[in-house]
């Protein structure tokens, strides 16, 4: 068993899951949260708590590497953050889900530089995490006028 899973994580996220298998990861540790706080207080999970499909999650767009939309939203936060050119760099690929090895190769530079470089964006931008950079990047995404 995986120490995750044995320190309390109800579900293991690969890096390259993408957007739709992330979505389906936090519907799967829904379901077994669910399931737990009604085995807790003792009554059926149906009786206890709502469907799955009564628990909306929010359609997550599928990001292609060199996705439109995550240049557009970096570009943003370029301006807006005051990033570098290198900043931007790793965050577009943080955005595409790349973990630090893979983002050390595609930029041709260490991990530990990619590490540096994380930990300057999550500040400049205010996130504690790389799920709260998601959250920023899909808040601008979702700010940005529609077409026509």
């Amino acid at each position: 068993m995986p120490i995750a899973i044995r320190c309390g994580a109800e579900v293991i996220v690969s890096e390259d899951l993408g957007a739709t298998g992330l979505q389906q990861a936090v519907q799967q540790a829904l379901d077994k949260t669910r399931q737990w706080r009604a085995w807790l207080s003792g009554v059926r999970s149906e009786q206890a708590y709502p469907a799955p499909a009564s628990i909306p999650v929010p359609a997550v767009p599928e990001p292609a590497r060199g996705a439109t939309d995550v240049d557009a939203v970096v570009r943003t936060l370029v301006d807006s953050a005051k990033l570098s050119a290198r900043e931007a760099q790793v965050l577009k690929e943080v955005l595409l889900g790349c973990s630090n090895p893979k983002i050390a190769a595609e930029l041709n530079i260490t991990v530990r530089t990619v590490k540096f470089h994380v930990r300057n964006l999550m500040s400049k931008l205010g996130a504690d995490s790389r799920g709260q950079m998601m959250r920023i990047y899909f808040q601008h995404l979702n700010a940005r006028p529609g077409p026509g």
